[in-house]
């Protein structure tokens, strides 16, 4: 059974939609306190993280100075090195094209992150913070790309200095080589993530305040520059 009373005077219309306003404006305040809490947590999570778990580990603060007391003899295979090689700027120029510009875009939307009034609320400067360091960390690793094809490429080089057969792989390659060199860019990018504009809100949750280097406050994790170089 479903009853419907009726308002016959101004008065109690007017009690009835004031009682609805306040209904509906103690749930927006629910809302965005949600919306708050819920930003608190995702930026936490990812503040929480080391550094290369968002961007490209960076190949380049590791001396890949071998193991002198070996005397075992090794053979690289140019091509496949140089492929590598290939496959690094391809990617880095994937992040640069495709993926950085789509930051631009998201950003159109700034204007709408806004209260009822049109003012700012609590969490939506904490929204625009998080997608420029999403920018940054997509930069970081397009950077880190490009770089590390560079690297490598020039490791081949030198490889292929040592002996004939492997200057002839490398020249052979080379003729068909059509990846410009690393945009000027690319070596600013590089750089750590400036992640020191948050403080972990959660209580005791683990301060990685201020710190962007691979695995310094993961105590039980790997020791990444010695795998990186074995």
């Amino acid at each position: 059974m479903k009853s419907t009373a009726y308002a016959h005077d101004v008065e109690a219309v007017m009690t009835a939609l004031w009682g609805h306003l306040d209904e509906q404006a103690d749930d927006l305040f629910s809302r965005e306190k949600d919306y708050n809490n819920g930003m608190h947590s995702l930026r936490d999570a990812v503040f929480g993280l080391h550094s290369f778990n968002l961007e490209l580990y960076d190949l380049a603060e590791n001396s890949a100075t071998g193991d002198p007391g070996s005397s075992k003899q090794f053979h690289i295979a140019v091509d496949a090195v140089l492929e590598l090689a290939d496959t690094c700027y391809e990617c880095a120029e994937i992040y640069e094209v495709q993926l950085i510009p789509k930051i631009a875009a998201v950003q159109a939307a700034d204007a709408s992150l806004a209260t009822a009034d049109g003012s700012v609320g609590m969490a939506d400067p904490k929204v625009k913070a998080m997608v420029v360091e999403y920018g940054e960390y997509l930069r970081t690793a397009c950077g880190r790309l490009y770089l590390a094809g560079e690297q490598i490429k020039a490791a081949a080089q030198a490889y292929a200095a040592t002996d004939a057969q492997a200057g002839a792989a490398f020249h052979a390659v080379m003729e068909d080589w059509d990846e410009p060199p690393a945009p000027s860019q690319a070596r600013d990018w590089a750089g750590d993530t400036d992640r020191s504009g948050w403080q972990v809100h959660t209580p005791g949750a683990p301060s990685y305040v201020n710190d962007t280097t691979p695995g310094d406050n993961d105590t039980n994790g790997p020791d990444y520059t010695t795998e990186a170089t074995r």
